[in-house]
């Protein structure tokens, strides 16, 4: 079924859902924008130079989005890709988000498709996110089918990436971002020029499944409705990041948001998170923005979701609690005098194919405070290609 897997997913056209994929092009480059700021100004030459820097820039606030359903950063790996080989003077800018679109439903279907053992031992983000890249640019640039197959089956058998940078919490997963987007520009150009390719990169002792330890769902009997189920919307479970704080607390922040507009400010508050997200949010390293007992403490301070200033003392009590809660999901509780409130938020928040009221105004918002720009939401992709060239040229 491997060949057979990869064949759909090149020849399968993604839902119209183009206005959604335009809201996450405007996202990376906002947080490209900000992100430069933590980088020394180069001049960048050529694709693979250009892509590299907007990669590292795009993740370097931690704010690039999220597919929730995988749990994997594609947006970060994609965009780069793209644009920097638009600004190179390849492809044509409008074909640049349906080719996002191509990269967003490869890249969810490749990581359900490599299965929870793949995740235990590679990152997921950089491998699901150099397949998707790989697909993106391959439509992007018009590739054949059969190239756009070789140039999968390169990337695929040159993946790699340690899980260890996320859970050292230090920004490690920067370099792997852009370890992925090089491999990606690296396999279509090779595919381009006919390079030599692996055939049979599937089974046995040298194959990616044992190599990669993927799920053996990928070889099984090529049955068209085993197809179908395997090609999934990249649109359907996106969600941008948009508090200034790590993801996995951010329905806690909403929560919380609710209940002080509510109830006002708490004696106590008490938070519950998924049991799985208790090593990485012990608080032991990464700083704030890894510490959910900080950032609740700094919330209710500030009732600002973009200003976290830490504090060394709060009249406010909070208790920081992991249970069987979803991940992503979050349950705050308020005590006030002898009352308890009580807010659960069953899903991240900001899932652009279901913004809800408010949302869209805090998506500009967070634009703002990163570029500065009153207007990144009016330019059009022209006008934010050029801003991104600025920071690709001394």
């Amino acid at each position: 079924m491997g060949d057979a897997v990869l064949d759909s997913l090149i020849l399968t056209v993604p839902e119209n859902n183009l206005n959604l994929i335009q809201l996450a092009f405007r996202d990376f480059v906002a947080g490209a924008i900000s992100g430069s700021k933590k980088y020394p100004k180069l001049k960048y030459s050529g694709v693979l130079d250009s892509a590299l820097g907007l990669t590292l820039m795009g993740s370097a606030d931690d704010l690039d989005d999220v597919d929730w359903d995988v749990l994997t950063h594609p947006g970060s790996i994609i965009w780069p890709v793209l644009l920097a080989t638009y600004i190179e003077g390849g492809g044509n800018l409008e074909n640049l988000t349906s080719s996002a679109s191509v990269g967003y439903q490869i890249g969810r279907s490749t990581a359900k498709l490599l299965g929870p053992t793949h995740r235990g031992t590679w990152h997921l983000t950089e491998t699901s996110g150099a397949v998707a890249a790989t697909g993106a640019l391959s439509h992007f640039l018009n590739l054949s089918p059969q190239q756009k197959l070789a140039a999968l089956k390169m990337t695929l058998t040159n993946m790699s990436g340690s899980p260890q940078a996320g859970f050292e919490r230090i920004g490690a997963t920067q370099s792997n971002r852009a370890a992925a987007a090089v491999l990606a520009i690296t396999s279509v150009k090779s595919a381009q020029m006919s390079a030599p390719i692996i055939e049979n990169i599937w089974e046995g002792p040298r194959g990616i499944v044992q190599l990669f330890n993927l799920s053996t769902q990928i070889l099984e009997p090529a049955k068209e409705e085993n197809l179908k189920e395997v090609i999934l919307s990249g649109a359907d479970t996106l969600h941008l990041r948009v508090f200034f704080a790590t993801g996995f607390v951010s329905s806690a922040i909403a929560a919380t948001l609710e209940l002080l507009e509510k109830h006002g400010q708490p004696e106590l508050v008490t938070v519950e998170l998924s049991r799985n997200l208790a090593g990485l949010l012990d608080g032991s390293r990464g700083g704030f923005w890894w510490d959910p007992l900080l950032i609740i403490h700094a919330l209710i301070k500030s009732q600002d979701p973009f200003d976290f200033t830490p504090l060394l003392n709060s009249s406010c009590k909070i208790r920081i609690n992991y249970s069987e809660i979803a991940m992503g999901a979050a349950q705050v509780k308020f005590n006030i005098g002898k009352k308890e409130f009580s807010q659960t938020i069953t899903t991240a928040p900001f899932k652009i194919s279901e913004l809800k009221d408010g949302e869209i105004e805090l998506i500009y918002k967070k634009w703002n405070k990163l570029t500065g720009l009153d207007d990144l939401h009016l330019q059009n992709p022209s006008e934010l290609v050029s801003e991104l060239r600025k920071l690709l040229t001394l």
